[in-house]
């Protein structure tokens, strides 16, 4: 296939959108880099994973920079450089309207989400253009940048905010031959949103009446890395049933 053998990166990767990522780019061919803070759900990712191909584990806090250096780091002396990353990290910390959000909340939701896809995307950019690579960064954002959902100003103010980090990594780099595009998932089965996930949100949370899988976040993901999509550089694709296509109110979601 035509990323065999390229080094993927892959933050938030010990569960749900990551690991389905982490899973579609190893079936594409990819060698995988799966990070996250945790150890746990790294391993069981890459234990889970390892019969696909090639998957190895770094644990890495996407908001501190010494942290991101030694991702990348680590990565470019295990497996020689870097050719496409995907930030998939992020945090929800919802259940709060704006009159009470908590302001730590605010700063940590900002600092992992926002600040840490400009820190992981910087140094895995600077480590490209440094190799001479036409590489690929695939930030996952979230429906919610471009419509948002009560109660959580914090998320969706980060992922407005990784848009517009996309669509200005994409012109800075453009020359360099680097793309840079963005998923924007809706419902996706993920533990994140497991408590919300009921029969009849199912039945209307978007015109296809079904909640998406994570690997069909990996699906589009795996097309922006592929040569194929060269010609692409700061756009978005929505992996959302159809749900931003329909109006509030419209018989679809009824």
């Amino acid at each position: 296939m035509a990323i065999d053998g390229q080094v993927a990166v892959v933050t938030g990767g010990g569960r749900g959108i990551g690991r389905g990522v982490a899973r579609s780019l190893l079936e594409a061919g990819a060698r995988v880099v799966v990070a996250g803070r945790s150890e746990g759900p790294l391993d069981e990712t890459a234990e889970l994973l390892s019969p696909l191909g090639s998957i190895s584990r770094i644990t890495c806090d996407v908001s501190q920079p010494q942290s991101v250096a030694g991702l990348i780091a680590g990565v470019v002396e295990r497996h020689g450089g870097v050719d496409i990353l995907v930030c998939s990290h992020g945090v929800l910390n919802a259940g709060h309207s704006l009159l009470e959000y908590p302001v730590d909340l605010w700063d940590e939701t900002i600092a992992i989400n926002l600040k840490g896809t400009f820190l992981v995307s910087q140094a895995a950019a600077q480590a490209m253009v440094r190799d001479g690579r036409k590489g690929r960064i695939i930030n996952v954002s979230s429906i919610v940048a471009v419509a948002s959902a009560p109660n959580e100003v914090a998320y969706d103010a980060s992922k407005g905010g990784v848009e517009a980090l996309t669509r200005a990594m994409a012109l800075d780099l453009a020359p360099h031959a680097i793309t840079v595009n963005s998923v924007a998932p809706g419902w996706i089965r993920t533990p994140m949103i497991e408590p919300m996930m009921t029969p009849e949100v199912e039945r209307t949370c978007n015109p296809l009446r079904r909640f998406g899988e994570p690997e069909h976040v990996g699906s589009a993901v795996v097309w922006l890395a592929d040569p194929s999509s060269s010609q692409v550089t700061g756009a978005t694709i929505f992996v959302d049933g159809g749900q931003r296509a329909a109006l509030a109110g419209n018989p679809l979601n009824a």
